[in-house]
């Protein structure tokens, strides 16, 4: 079992932030990649293209420097994996949240979206304190609400995925 006085909220929460909006980045992709081996003819593209569309506007638009669509599906595909992984295992390192938002830039530039790359800057953002003192947060915050927040994280992002 967890000790939950053992978890580093500020983990979970950045995580879990890259894992949900990489998904979104991965649906991009594959998208992309069902339009097969055509030139996309400009950089804003539609990741959904007409064929499975399920309704008109839903087209999922996305930025890509890359030439093909298939290959920016698959690119934008494991670089979308790479950023999952990297936000599971390594975001806690040194130059962990740096390398996820070099990870989240290049997987917009790929394909990926522009939903995912403002929620990978807020996860980025969010790692960026971890294993680092919080002195900020005790100039800004009584201790009181810190408490408060405290005891509400969990359940509040619990929330935040559910919805």
């Amino acid at each position: 079992m967890i000790d939950k006085k053992h978890i580093n909220a500020t983990r979970v929460v950045a995580t879990t932030f890259c894992v949900l909006v990489e998904l979104a980045g991965i649906d991009h992709g594959i998208f992309e990649i069902l339009q097969g081996n055509n030139p996309p003819g400009k950089i804003l593209i539609e990741a959904i293209g007409p064929a499975p569309r399920f309704w008109e506007f839903g087209t999922e638009p996305a930025v890509t420097i890359i030439p093909s669509y298939m290959v920016s599906g698959i690119l934008t595909t494991v670089i979308g994996i790479l950023v999952i992984i990297w936000s599971v295992f390594f975001i806690d390192r040194k130059h962990g949240a740096g390398t996820l938002m070099l990870l989240c830039i290049l997987l917009f530039v790929a394909g990926g979206g522009f939903a995912p790359i403002f929620m990978a800057i807020l996860g980025s953002l969010a790692a960026s304190p971890i294993n680092k003192p919080k002195t900020f947060w005790d100039r800004l915050l009584p201790q009181s609400l810190q408490r408060f927040l405290l005891r509400i994280w969990l359940g509040s992002l619990i929330a935040l995925v559910a919805l």
